[in-house]
């Protein structure tokens, strides 16, 4: 098994349970007021999408039409690229712990 088909197994292995977690640990505090958090989590989410924007552009300009992934970024670009999806992955975590505080209560 190569280096990537290795990091392909502990992503596919570990983040459901991570994500799991997280949502396990997220309920009850958003329980409490999930409409702040659902607002939180549409900030956060449009914050990550603007500098994933940002990070992108930087590619389109240079005359790259089609890219995948950060290869033809510069290293600041590619941090903008990878704090662009986290702030996205957190957001869907707040938005999704959001709606189940709401249906469940």
């Amino acid at each position: 098994m190569g280096r990537s088909s290795a990091i392909a197994q502990i992503i596919i292995n570990v983040v459901p349970f991570g994500l799991a977690l997280a949502i396990t640990f997220l309920i009850p505090v958003v329980s409490r007021a999930p409409r702040a958090w659902a607002i939180a989590a549409i900030i956060i989410g449009v914050v990550g999408f603007a500098s994933f924007v940002y990070a992108k552009f930087s590619v389109l300009r240079e005359g790259h039409l089609f890219s995948w992934g950060p290869g033809a970024m510069s290293i600041d670009h590619r941090k903008y690229y990878w704090a662009g999806y986290a702030l996205m992955a957190i957001s869907v975590l707040l938005m999704l712990a959001a709606s189940v505080a709401v249906g469940t209560s």
